[in-house]
């Protein structure tokens, strides 16, 4: 028989190769003969998750932290797991773990971030996903979303600035066009609002926005 590591190696290429069901036998079956096998437990987990099994994804990742305490990997997929769930406490319990075994771990604070933003506590997601930009300065996403932040503060200069450098690092962005067309609103800048406006409706948007934009773009042309 393989040995560990080589095994792990297989089971990884069929995960790659979207061979899910394949690299979940064989990390299963790694597991069974090793049951210290932590890093295969968190590929096992992973694995679980992209086949929509969150729950026994969430055991496997326990599983792993509970032999390897300080698995910083783990502990974020278990808490990116629970923030899909929306099981927000529980989220912010393992986001906070990661941020105390690794205080540079962009990803920990970004999550974070989110918590709080979806808590209303829009402060604290603030603080989080300046620390997450202080580590990472080239995440677009987290510009959007410390955007949203100030601008559900009222704080809309800020909120026009993250929405801007959002733009400048992620392309075109059709939630960037659209939050920062509003914010510029918000300023009365009706005339750039309208060049947001239609920048966003040029990516050709079918969301539930779409009314919203043409509606917006329409009493902007008003204001001017």
């Amino acid at each position: 028989m393989a040995d560990s590591a080589t095994r792990m190696k297989e089971a990884l290429g069929e995960c790659r190769n979207k061979n899910f069901e394949k690299g979940r036998q064989l990390l299963e079956e790694l597991i069974n003969d090793d049951p210290e096998a932590y890093k295969a437990m968190d590929a096992l987990g992973k694995v679980l998750v992209i086949m929509k099994e969150p729950d026994p994804a969430i055991e496997m990742f326990k599983k792993a932290i509970d032999i390897r305490p300080d698995f910083s990997k783990a502990i974020l997929n278990l808490a990116q797991t629970h923030y899909r769930l929306g099981n927000l406490p529980e989220a912010r319990t393992y986001y906070q773990r990661v941020v105390e075994y690794e205080p540079k771990n962009a990803d920990g604070h970004f999550g974070l971030g989110n918590v709080y933003r979806k808590t209303e506590a829009y402060k604290d997601a603030i603080s989080k996903y300046n620390d997450a930009l202080e580590i990472n300065p080239k995440d677009s996403q987290a510009y959007i979303n410390l955007g949203l932040c100030h601008f559900k503060d009222e704080n809309y200069h800020d909120a026009i600035y993250n929405f801007q450098m959002a733009l400048e690092l992620g392309g075109d962005n059709p939630k960037a066009f659209m939050n920062l067309a509003l914010s510029l609103e918000k300023t009365e800048r009706y005339v750039e609002a309208c060049t947001f406006w239609e920048r966003y409706l040029d990516t050709g948007p079918i969301d539930e926005y779409l009314d919203l934009a043409v509606e917006h773009l329409a009493v902007c042309k008003t204001k001017f």
